[in-house]
């Protein structure tokens, strides 16, 4: 088999869940606002609007995209050993988030998070050993 074939594989399978996920968190945000304003349920100040919104949805899709764009660049050694420690540390912020909001955004995105953060670690350990 080649060298990183199977970190290759799980890379881009999870770059483009974060992906997909990012795009559907962005739109669900953007309809919230949007019927909250319709509805006259939230405070009529428009610079506060976007602001929480925004920086998640490019955090989450950079993620994605760093995750998919970066398993092609293996071979180089120190783009390797930086893909490694950021991705497991990636993996153990999605563990650590998994803990923090323990029951308050349902059980089952919570269950979703700490699999995410449990397949960023397997993506680490697969590029640390060159599977």
């Amino acid at each position: 088999m080649k060298e990183y074939f199977y970190t290759k594989v799980l890379a881009s399978l999870v770059g483009i869940v974060m992906t997909i996920l990012a795009i559907i968190f962005g739109l669900f945000a953007l309809i919230g606002i949007g019927l909250s304003n319709a509805w006259s349920s939230e405070n009529s100040t428009s610079t506060t609007q976007y602001s929480s919104v925004f920086p998640i949805f490019v955090m989450i899709f950079s993620i994605g995209l760093f995750t998919f764009i970066g398993s092609l660049r293996l071979k180089n050694k120190t783009w390797n050993i930086i893909y490694i420690g950021l991705i497991v540390l990636i993996g153990i912020g999605f563990i650590i988030t998994f803990f923090v909001i323990w029951g308050a955004i349902g059980l089952k995105i919570e269950i979703f998070i700490l699999f995410i953060g449990f397949l960023y670690i397997c993506l680490g350990y697969m590029a640390y050993k060159k599977r």
